[in-house]
């Protein structure tokens, strides 16, 4: 059975023999590992913390471990403070007291420790074993809970990921290199999906493009859609260029097929590295956070309008540099494909804006697909 090993700052621990037979006994299997003094218990925490899976804390003990007579309320503030703010690793504490009168003697110690439990009250002995055994069977997940507590926050948001999903996601960010390296990204993309869900369901994709699956919601969220006019951001250009760029890394590893353009998953297991995976997390972390407070700003959805999008007929031109057609630009290797003269008439049926800073005052539409008439 595994032993659950709980550090304990109280300066009678040693003739408290009776609690720590409690703690270890069936079923709890708690080793409380006793010390009289902040200095000596934090001096222990910093050597070995790996070794411990939560905190109990006397009300009242030494801050030195020289100090004699009756202990104080002092050490407990600064050791809470100590435990606030150590990096190594998060820790649940709680406290045990001989003091029951403590709470109205001092309205800090009620303010922020609200739950306590008595030394002289079996239940509520009984109740902190419980609770224990409970914080050690759960510990690495409140490290997880602790160490990436802005992402749960942002799941308030995001009712449609599970936060058991993130963990198990975590899980699998911290594999060590001993091991093989997580090579399918499925998971990410059905949070991906499931963000886009929130979207949908918020009123900032439209109907038609949602029926077009993932890729299209993606595009469009990131406004790079030109079959629409925001009339606002959705997503601001950095994420939009980072959601597009997950959504292609986890799509295509998220299968395993000859005809894949990237192989991600194939890339992965041929040099076993998890770093693709990690970046795939950390991109969609940082979807989730943009996604929470972006909603939080209550912006109105319906922040577009459709582009009249019917085919553009038109006369072949060319300026002696650029093939055009009225305000659309011609891909010289579109020209070349379709064998365009000067004075053929065509039909455009996809366009786009023209982002070339040369071409664009001039033609600000790019022909992205078209044919001969």
């Amino acid at each position: 059975m595994k032993k659950n090993k709980v550090l304990w700052f109280d300066d009678e621990h040693e003739s408290l023999i009776k609690l720590k037979r409690e703690a270890n006994g069936i079923p709890y299997n708690i080793e409380l590992v006793g010390f009289k003094s902040n200095e000596a218990g934090m001096k222990e925490l910093k050597l070995n913390y790996h070794q411990y899976q939560a905190v109990l804390l006397d009300a009242r003990f030494y801050i030195k471990e020289n100090e004699t007579g009756n202990g104080d309320i002092q050490a407990l503030m600064k050791t809470k403070e100590n435990l606030d703010s150590f990096q190594a690793k998060r820790f649940k504490y709680f406290v045990l007291t001989g003091q029951a009168d403590l709470t109205k003697e001092n309205s800090w110690f009620d303010r922020v420790f609200p739950i306590y439990y008595d030394k002289g009250d079996p239940e509520s002995l009984d109740q902190l074993w419980k609770d224990l055994l409970k914080v050690c069977e759960q510990h690495d997940d409140y490290q997880i809970l602790s160490e990436y507590k802005s992402v749960f926050n942002a799941l308030e948001s995001l009712n449609k990921i599970d936060p058991k999903e993130i963990i198990e996601v975590i899980r699998n960010y911290n594999t060590s290199e001993e091991k093989e390296a997580p090579h399918d990204l499925g998971s990410l993309r059905t949070m991906l999906e499931r963000i886009i869900e929130e979207y949908k369901e918020s009123g900032f994709i439209p109907d038609k493009v949602y029926s077009n699956g993932l890729n299209a919601c993606v595009r469009f969220i990131a406004g790079e859609d030109y079959n629409y006019k925001y009339l606002e951001e959705i997503l601001s250009p950095y994420m939009g260029k980072l959601a597009m760029h997950l959504n292609n890394i986890v799509n295509d590893g998220s299968h395993e097929k000859a005809d894949l353009k990237l192989k991600v998953k194939e890339h992965i297991k041929t040099y076993n590295t998890r770093y693709t995976y990690r970046s795939c997390v950390n991109q969609l972390f940082e979807l989730i956070l943009f996604t929470d407070a972006f909603f939080k700003k209550g912006i109105q959805p319906g922040l577009w309008t459709v582009i009249d999008d019917s085919p553009k007929e038109g006369i072949v031109g060319y300026d002696g540099r650029n093939w055009y057609c009225d305000q659309y630009s011609i891909h010289i290797k579109m020209a070349e494909k379709l064998n365009l003269k000067i004075g053929d008439r065509i039909i455009i049926t996809q366009y786009r804006p023209n982002t070339i800073e040369s071409l664009k005052d001039k033609y600000p539409l790019f022909a992205s697909n078209l044919k001969k008439i």
